[in-house]
């Protein structure tokens, strides 16, 4: 009886000890798994149901096809020490949806700083006026930056997708 109460007694230990061991590895990983550093690119650009704007109708589609034609649209590359680098060419697609094709104009970069706080996703140029900022949702290989706030332009109902290189 004493040797079963002894082996009960010390595989109770051995899962505690395991069970603590894995919950704690788990929260390590989930937050290194959920940074924002890291290098991300454009993979989809959705707009929602409940939009009507044709603009936003024919980029989604536009934007759809040419990124399946691994056209190099929008990129990110955010550093540890709060560096982002950007490199962008959405300036250059054409909106002739019977001439869809890889914009070939210089791609605009911006360098500056980010920030995240909650959901809110801010960047600063240096220059002294920062980013009204951007709701995003972040997992581990996706970044969701919603269009609201992103510019004068009513981006209201869209998603820019980004995958972790």
């Amino acid at each position: 009886m004493k040797k079963s109460k002894s082996v009960l007694a010390f595989l109770t230990g051995i899962i505690l000890l395991c069970l603590h061991g894995c919950s704690s590895d788990d929260a390590t990983e989930n937050s290194e798994a959920l940074t924002l550093v890291g290098q991300w690119e454009l993979s989809a650009f959705k707009v929602s149901d409940t939009v009507s704007a044709p603009q936003l109708l024919v980029s989604e589609a536009i934007i759809g096809t040419l990124i399946e034609a691994d056209c190099k649209i929008l990129s990110y590359d955010f550093r540890a020490n709060g560096e982002v680098f950007a490199e962008s060419t959405i300036l250059y697609i054409s909106t002739d949806p019977d001439n869809i094709a890889c914009p070939t104009g210089p791609s605009n970069s911006f360098q500056g700083t980010w920030e995240l706080e909650g959901d809110i996703l801010t960047f600063d140029d240096g220059q002294g006026s920062p980013s009204e900022g951007a709701r995003i949702r972040l997992s581990q290989n996706e970044l969701i930056i919603y269009g609201e706030g992103l510019s004068v332009e009513n981006r209201s109902g869209t998603e820019f997708i980004l995958s972790r290189k």
